[in-house]
């Protein structure tokens, strides 16, 4: 399924690592903005 894509866009890899990225920094993200929200 994931082949199919990449035949059918050259930026399939691309976007893919910046989503998949995106997944692992929003847990991180909203973790440091609740320790800054306890700070404020």
């Amino acid at each position: 399924m994931i082949k199919k894509y990449y035949r059918y866009c050259p930026y399939a890899s691309f976007i893919f690592q910046l989503f998949y990225s995106f997944l692992i920094n929003v847990p991180l993200f909203s973790k440091g903005v609740l320790s800054i929200s306890k700070i404020l």
